[in-house]
């Protein structure tokens, strides 16, 4: 999760004034959260995305709109061993962003609207199988890091994470 969260926060930074924002945030009802974040972000040394919390209760955040060109969605962190997951990188977050990329462009080849790929656990292995695939598939099967517990995981055995609910993506 560091990895794409400081992907986000360079890429904000990098566009200002193109009116791209961003916020991280984290889902959850643990109290040590903020701290956490607030910890993360003087580490990281992050400057413009803002990291927040907010306790999604037990049936998760309700429904959102995803837009057009989203990549990443709302992983509840504790339902999704995801967010345990702190040493990805942004060569990691670069290769869901073209696996992301190719699967649109190959959608619109066969005019066809298809939902992203959420970048989510899920499946057999580790869960992340169809990013390793693709990384492998296009020559970064070197930059692509197996899941491991960053941090105290609870959550580690899920088979998939709970993401949040989405307005139907081909009816935007």
């Amino acid at each position: 999760m560091v990895g794409l969260i400081k992907r986000i926060d360079t890429l904000i930074t990098k566009n200002k004034g193109k009116k791209i924002c961003g916020t991280v945030v984290m889902l959850g009802a643990r109290d040590d959260y903020a701290a956490k974040l607030e910890e993360v972000a003087k580490k990281e040394a992050l400057e413009k995305v803002p990291l927040t919390v907010a306790d999604s209760g037990a049936a998760g955040p309700k429904p959102y709109n995803i837009a057009k060109d989203a990549t990443f969605t709302i992983v509840v962190y504790d339902k999704s061993k995801t967010c345990c997951w702190d040493s990805t990188t942004t060569k990691m977050t670069d290769i869901v962003i073209a696996y992301a990329k190719d699967e649109q462009a190959k959608a619109a080849q066969k005019a066809m609207c298809v939902q992203p790929t959420v970048f989510a656990a899920k499946g057999t292995g580790d869960g992340f199988d169809t990013w390793r695939t693709y990384a492998s598939q296009t020559g970064k099967s070197v930059d692509w890091k197996s899941w491991s517990e960053d941090e105290p995981c609870a959550q580690r055995a899920v088979a998939a994470d709970t993401t949040a609910r989405t307005a139907p993506y081909c009816a935007n």
